[in-house]
């Protein structure tokens, strides 16, 4: 399954999105990379020092995160490989 997930990421890199994506928030819970609804960091709802509010801008960040083992959202990888 990691590798099936580096690859997709793999995919979306060459598709383009290693360039700025918009904001993803995230937080770590054991070793999954979660995601959070931006308006809930926006909007005061999750204090922005909160560990749920850090942000991941780059498709890079997520080879990253991927490289170090880490698992991230496969629906959100798929995503970045649509985005332009």
């Amino acid at each position: 399954m990691k590798n099936a997930t580096l690859m997709l990421c793999f995919g979306a890199l060459l598709l383009g999105c290693d360039k700025p994506e918009k904001t993803v928030y995230f937080y770590m819970q054991n070793q999954d990379v979660l995601e959070v609804d931006a308006q809930d960091c926006n909007n005061g709802k999750l204090p922005a020092s909160s560990k749920k509010c850090q942000t991941l801008e780059t498709a890079k960040d997520y080879i990253f995160l991927v490289e170090h083992g880490l698992v991230l959202s496969e629906k959100r990888l798929r995503e970045l490989g649509k985005e332009d």
